[in-house]
C-alpha cells in the first residue's frame, strides 16, 4: 500500500508492505491542489513511481491519500487518473486527516497542530471534526503567523504610547531591517503568512535571554493553542484519558510554546496523554488504509 502526504512545499509517497515495513519512498513537489490542480497531479504521480522504483509492478492493493486543500476541490478527477494509471484503489483525505492517524496509530485522540498556521482535528468512534483551521484573517491562534503578529502589535502599542522602542522591538526593527516603528506596517500589510511567521525564532531568541514580552507571546502562544483543543475535546465528547498528538514547528520545537500548551491542557483535561513523536505523515495513509482493508 502507498501512502502520500502532499502539502504546500512537497509531496512524499512511501510504499509500505502490509506488515507496515517501509519498501520504497519518493519526493516531488507540492501536492496542494487548491495552488495548481494540475501541477499538483503531476508531482504526486511522479512521487508514487519514484517510490515504487525496484518494486514488483501490479501489486499496490491501495493508495491512500492526505492532500492539502482537497477539501475546497473536486477530488474525483484526480482519484479517476490515478486508479486509471496505478491499476489500484484510490483513496483521498484531508492531510490533516493522515497526520492524525501517524501519530495516534489510527486510535481515536486530539491532534493539535501548530506551524504557520494552527488547527485541531479529533476522532471519537469513527467520527472526525475540527477546531480552529480558520486561517490568519480569522484565527490560526497559537501559530508562528500568529506569533509574530502580537510582538508587531507589541511594537505598535508602545509607539502609540510614545515609549521608547523595548529590547523586543529593537530586535524586530533589526531583524526586519527597518529604522523606525511605522515603517512595520509595509512589512504587515505586503508579506506572505510564511514571512510573517519567519520573525519566529528571532522572538524565541529574545526570550531565551529572558525577555518579558517575548515569553509572554510565547506562553500566551501555548494557552491559546490549548483553548482550541479544550473546545474540541468537549464538541466530540471525549473521556478524560484522552490521547493528545502534538505536530508542527510552533508546538515540537519552541519548548515555551510546548510546557505552556501541556500544562493548560493538563488543568482542563487531568488525564490526558502527550504524544510528541516525529512521525511521517504517509504512515497515518498506511493505518488508514490497513483499516479500511480489514472492516471490509
Amino acid at each position: 500500500m502507498i501512502g502520500v502526504d502532499g502539502g504546500g512545499t512537497k509531496t512524499e509517497a512511501v510504499a509500505f508492505r502490509l506488515n507496515g515495513e517501509e519498501a520504497g519512498r519518493g519526493i516531488s513537489g507540492f501536492g496542494n491542489v487548491l495552488i495548481d490542480y494540475r501541477e499538483a497531479t503531476a508531482h504526486i504521480i511522479e512521487a508514487i513511481r519514484q517510490s515504487q522504483q525496484g518494486l514488483e509492478p501490479g501489486k499496490c492493493l491501495c493508495i491512500y491519500l492526505g492532500l492539502a486543500g482537497i477539501e475546497s476541490a473536486d477530488p474525483e478527477p484526480l482519484t479517476i487518473k490515478l486508479t486509471g494509471e496505478f491499476r489500484a484503489k484510490v483513496k483521498i483525505v484531508n492531510d490533516a486527516v493522515i497526520a492524525h492517524a501517524a501519530l495516534l496509530k489510527g486510535n481515536d485522540g486530539i491532534l493539535t497542530i501548530a506551524g504557520t498556521g494552527s488547527i485541531c482535528i479529533g476522532k471519537y468512534r469513527s467520527r472526525y471534526d475540527y477546531a480552529g483551521g480558520w486561517g490568519h484573517l480569522l484565527g490560526d491562534e497559537g501559530s508562528g503567523y500568529w506569533i509574530s503578529l502580537q510582538a508587531l502589535k507589541q511594537m505598535a502599542i508602545e509607539s502609540d504610547a510614545g515609549l521608547p522602542p523595548g529590547p523586543l522591538s529593537r530586535a524586530l526593527l533589526k531583524e526586519l531591517q527597518l529604522k523606525q516603528v511605522k515603517e512595520i506596517k509595509r512589512f504587515v500589510y505586503s508579506s506572505t503568512k510564511d514571512e510573517m511567521a519567519a520573525l519566529v525564532p528571532c522572538i524565541v531568541n529574545l526570550a531565551n535571554g529572558g525577555d518579558g514580552q517575548a515569553l509572554s507571546i510565547l506562553n500566551q502562544a501555548g494557552e491559546e493553542l490549548a483553548k482550541l483543543t479544550g473546545s474540541l475535546y468537549k464538541k466530540l465528547g471525549f473521556p478524560q484519558n484522552v490521547q493528545i498528538a502534538l505536530k508542527g514547528g510552533i508546538l515540537q520545537s519552541i519548548p515555551y510554546v510546548q510546557d505552556s500548551f501541556t500544562s493548560s491542557v493538563k488543568q482542563k483535561i487531568q488525564r490526558a496523554r502527550f504524544v510528541t513523536e516525529d512521525v511521517s505523515s504517509a504512515k497515518g495513509a498506511f493505518y488508514l488504509a490497513l483499516q479500511e482493508m480489514n472492516d471490509q
